[in-house]
């Protein structure tokens, strides 16, 4: 194989032209490449659509572009950073997952590791509340109880039932007031 091979995707109606530098960001083009593929037709792959490809493609020329020399790790943070922001909104989301399963279809190693990292950046600045309601899914304490019963290492020191028992505590009485300082009289 030449070391500079070109190889055209075909996705959904589209072409796309990829140089040797790009298509190796994904093993699974690197594989059908070296089995002598110049057309390799991903129009079965149902899950990724052209918005999704296309971003899939984006990411390996942007890696491919950022080489290996000085700056490229600080290079390819910062464009991992710009090009998973805009996914941030709830409206993003189906994009999001999309792409987190097209570079897993692709193993797309790069996309996947910054994605699911930025999956689980979204995750932590998300109530639960907030998550539930995002994917339909109603929380109740009944709910949580009959899970803590069915798999007691979910919660092995009890430490949900305290802390639904402080907040009941909390609302029941009212906070006392702070006492005054010494010699200060209100």
């Amino acid at each position: 194989m030449s070391d500079d091979k070109s190889i055209t995707v075909i996705y959904n109606g589209n072409r796309s032209l990829l140089e040797q530098n790009v298509w190796k960001q994904s093993d699974v083009l690197v594989e059908m490449a070296e089995d002598g593929e110049d057309d390799i037709d991903l129009s079965h792959a149902a899950s990724i659509d052209n918005e999704v490809m296309d971003k899939l493609i984006e990411w390996m020329k942007a890696m491919a572009a950022t080489g290996d020399g000085d700056g490229a790790l600080q290079d390819r943070k910062t464009f991992a950073d710009n090009f998973l922001e805009p996914m941030e909104e709830p409206d993003k989301w189906p994009l999001l997952f999309q792409t987190v399963i097209g570079a897993h279809y692709l193993n797309i190693g790069t996309l996947l590791d910054a994605s699911c990292k930025f999956v689980d950046k979204m995750i932590n600045k998300i109530s639960p509340e907030e998550m539930a309601e995002y994917f339909n899914i109603t929380i109740s304490n009944e709910a949580e109880d009959d899970l803590i019963r069915t798999y007691p290492l979910l919660d092995p020191h009890n430490l949900i039932a305290r802390d639904r028992e402080n907040i009941n505590t909390e609302e029941a009485e009212p906070p006392s007031p702070a006492p005054a300082p010494a010699g200060m009289d209100i």
